[in-house]
């Protein structure tokens, strides 16, 4: 997970900092929803969660199971990153020192974050129709197919997501909204995790896919819904 500015979120003995640049498994974290509140827990290589500490509303690597401090909301801004608040209410920042701490009530720059996923070089999505794919004889994506496609997912460093079906070629929107896969270059695409194994993907016009009963993949969505959700 990387923050809004160039450097990295990772460990250093129990504390979260964000102040560095290089990756390593230090800054790799597992991310936990718990369904029953709604929020995400954060576990470390170390196999700790990320803590809000009450006395210094800094973020600690510390607990070894997930307490009511380890859980934490994610406020998805449309543009690729994403707020975390925490259990006093207040969002995460990265001080001078690097050092995460909760203490702010409004987002800002400071306060955003972006997440890469790492442990998804290939993906599955399915919607209530079906799974998404190639359309047969064609380079349309269609979103009811009965057997599943693998699709590559390459993650960037500016937190949009580039998709390369089966077929090689990469997703691209065409002027009638339609989902094609005709790209020789990629188009990058937003993703939003909206819970357990559920996400959203925003196109570059702002609308995210939505998926339809007739197999149409259109970037036409304007809200979250059953037809804009697919399950990865």
């Amino acid at each position: 997970m990387n923050n809004y500015t160039p450097f990295c979120c990772r460990l250093v003995g129990i504390d979260v900092t964000a102040n560095q640049e290089e990756e390593t498994d230090k800054e790799t974290f597992q991310m936990e929803y718990n369904r029953e509140k709604d929020a995400w827990a954060f576990r470390t290589i170390d196999n700790k969660y990320w803590s809000l500490d009450a006395a210094s509303a800094g973020v600690q690597a510390r607990s070894a199971s997930v307490t009511p401090q380890a859980l934490f909301h994610l406020e998805w801004l449309g543009d690729g990153t994403v707020a975390i608040k925490a259990s006093n209410n207040c969002y995460i920042f990265n001080k001078a020192t690097g050092s995460l701490v909760a203490t702010t009530e409004a987002v800002g720059e400071k306060e955003k974050f972006k997440i890469r996923i790492v442990n998804r070089p290939l993906l599955v999505l399915k919607c209530e129709y079906g799974f998404v794919g190639v359309k047969a004889k064609s380079e349309e994506c269609c979103c009811n197919r009965v057997t599943y496609d693998l699709i590559q997912l390459e993650g960037c460093k500016d937190g949009t997501y580039n998709f390369k079906a089966s077929n090689g070629k990469y997703w691209s929107v065409a002027d009638n909204d339609m989902v094609m896969l005709d790209g020789d270059g990629p188009t990058p695409f937003i993703v939003e995790f909206k819970g357990n194994s559920k996400l959203t993907i925003k196109a570059p016009n702002g609308n995210l896919l939505k998926t339809e009963q007739n197999g149409l993949f259109k970037a036409t969505g304007t809200e979250v819904n059953a037809s804009t959700l697919l399950e990865f």
